[in-house]
């Protein structure tokens, strides 16, 4: 990941435990949006160097 969050090693867990943990939030349309921005503002944040 940009943000060096996630390590890049072979059987690392961790995007299947965010992926898992997301799921298990049961989140309605409106939070997700709002999920869903705050990821892409932060992508941007990164790809700015910021």
């Amino acid at each position: 990941m940009a943000a060096g969050f996630r390590r890049h090693k072979a059987g690392d867990p961790t995007a299947a435990s965010v992926k898992n943990m997301l799921r298990r939030i049961q989140m309605n349309e409106r939070e997700m949006r709002i999920m869903l921005a705050l990821f892409n503002r932060v992508q941007i944040s990164l790809s700015r160097g910021g």
